[in-house]
């Protein structure tokens, strides 16, 4: 299943929204696996993007949501092999 989801995080849009953040918000809240895969400024960023969002994607501009994806990526990414 880790596999499925990666590759559609990696496809972005292919992944519906509800879930892009559910598994960004997740990994953001996993906490120390996520420390060691995101950097303060960017731990900060995701949570202030999350926040902005209040699960909603038309809360963000494209470039806030790209920029979302990205970063839950890798949050995902480094919580996962935590």
């Amino acid at each position: 299943m880790e596999g499925t989801i990666s590759k559609l995080f990696a496809r972005g849009r292919a992944l519906p929204w509800a879930r892009l953040y559910f598994l960004s918000e997740w990994a953001y809240r996993k906490g120390r696996a996520v420390h060691g895969g995101l950097t303060e400024a960017e731990r900060s960023e995701l949570g202030r993007l999350l926040k902005k969002s209040k699960g909603r994607r038309r809360n963000l501009s494209a470039r806030e949501f790209e920029r979302l994806r990205g970063l839950g990526m890798k949050a995902f990414d480094a919580a996962r092999r935590a």
